[in-house]
């Protein structure tokens, strides 16, 4: 799923306070979180918070705090209740501070050789969309939960796709390439229309008019109804199809799939959903296709579940798709 920081921060939070009572599905729910490397970043930055000389000293002022490997030895039901309330504590502390270091530094992007810093920074939130026009006359779409910076001047035109996805109209300009920059990869053109797709650790770009240069291991041109995608710096083959055209199609609040593997439809469908889509482990490897509502996540869930023989659980914090009990 595509999730900000800081909602990888909480839900970090809550795996590291019930770690020791997990049950046998939520150890494998866990197993399937950590799957995403941005998962696992923010569960390793929580627990080195947690661990840290710092926050025992901070803690050990209270009568009821004990370290938490202590909390494994003592058979005193009360004791490990009152140990474990203020763990949790501790873990909401930690998610304060390091959310607000991600508040601050979410921005620090390190600039390529030669490249400016981002001028200017928009994002969007769960379910937003926004469309701006840029002054050289370019037009952007960014997708819900998606994080852009900007810089243009006279000699150049610079954007850093950070997290997210966002549409791309660029205004040909020979004299000033547009390049927008990743993680993973570096795309330039001179005036086009193309798609990026930055999420969990993967960059999927999706040419839908003229041609697209993307660097990353190697350099490869893209032509409408082509795609390409990086993952750790390495380029995928160029898959050609009619299918790619279609990659803006969520402007319109749709997802149109062939063949995708279910946890990419949940990840497109957690930027439009304020409660976590959980999806069971087994169903890691299936695939679908069809033609989807973006905007009404419950909805799609529900007719995903209907069409796969599947079972949907609500709650007021999550959705739960698994295989029928």
């Amino acid at each position: 799923m595509m999730t900000s920081d800081n909602e990888r921060l909480e839900h970090a939070a809550e795996w590291l306070d019930n770690l020791d009572t997990l049950n046998e599905l939520e150890r494998s729910q866990f197993a399937e979180w950590l799957r995403d490397e941005a998962n696992q970043r923010a569960f390793k930055r929580l627990r080195a918070c947690h661990d840290s000389e710092e926050l025992e000293a901070a803690l050990s002022v209270y009568p009821s705090y004990a370290p938490p490997h202590d909390t494994m030895n003592t058979n005193n039901t009360k004791t490990r209740s009152r140990i474990s309330g203020l763990w949790a504590w501790s873990a909401a502390l930690c998610c304060m501070v390091l959310v607000a270091v991600v508040g601050q530094s979410q921005w620090q992007v390190t600039p390529e050789a030669g490249a400016p810093s981002p001028s200017k920074r928009i994002a969007t939130q769960v379910a937003e969309l926004r469309s701006l026009q840029t002054e050289d006359g370019s037009t952007l779409v960014l997708n819900a939960q998606t994080a852009l910076g900007l810089h243009f001047s006279e000699q150049s035109r610079h954007a850093w796709l950070e997290q997210g996805e966002a549409y791309f109209d660029i205004a040909r300009d020979t004299a000033r390439p547009f390049v927008v920059h990743t993680p993973e990869a570096q795309i330039s053109v001179l005036g086009t229309e193309f798609n990026i797709d930055h999420r969990a650790g993967i960059v999927l770009v999706s040419v839908t008019e003229g041609r697209v240069r993307v660097t990353a291991d190697r350099v490869v041109e893209l032509v409408a109804g082509e795609q390409v995608h990086v993952k750790n710096g390495v380029l995928s083959q160029v898959k050609h199809s009619a299918q790619v055209l279609k990659a803006g199609d969520w402007q319109g609040g749709w997802m149109d799939i062939v063949h995708a593997a279910l946890p990419e439809v949940v990840a497109r469908l957690q930027r439009y959903s304020d409660r976590e889509i959980q999806l069971d482990p087994a169903l890691s490897a299936q695939k679908i296709s069809g033609r989807f509502q973006l905007r009404d996540p419950a909805n799609t869930l529900g007719l995903i579940a209907s069409l796969h023989q599947l079972e949907l659980i609500e709650t007021d914090r999550h959705f739960v798709l698994s295989e029928p009990q």
